[in-house]
């Protein structure tokens, strides 16, 4: 794929998330940790928030959870998530870094959102297939 292609492919791809980012289901409160158990995927923003990467996302009954973005040299990532004053906490086992997950849930549809604090990456999923 040529460079231009390429670019033009990833703008369009994140053209098509931003549009699908504002029809998100109802966010749910976080009452337990099996209602996002399993596996995900989706895209993930670098902290400069460009460009987007492929990323999977296998969420564990004990709350640990292992994210791969073959695009970043730094994957897998890994840690635990708890939940905490009605949301999902995410806290990542080497860095520290720290965030929340919320799901989204309606209309037979279900979207996984990750956020970070300060300047860490977004990311949104949908269950695997």
């Amino acid at each position: 794929m040529k460079p231009k292609l390429l670019s033009g492919t990833v703008l369009l791809l994140a053209a098509i998330l931003t549009g699908c980012a504002t029809s998100l289901p109802p966010a749910q409160p976080a009452t337990s940790l099996d209602s996002i158990v399993g596996a995900w995927e989706g895209s993930l923003t670098d902290r400069q928030g460009e460009p987007l990467y492929h990323a999977t996302l296998v969420i564990r009954k004990d709350g640990t959870y292992q994210s791969t973005v073959p695009a970043m040299k730094e994957s897998p990532f890994s840690g635990t998530i708890v939940i905490e004053d009605g949301k999902f906490r995410w806290t990542e086992s080497k860095s520290g870094s720290k965030g929340e997950f919320v799901l989204h849930e309606g209309d037979g549809k279900r979207v996984l959102t990750r956020t970070g604090q300060g300047s860490d990456s977004t990311g949104t999923y949908k269950p695997a297939k």
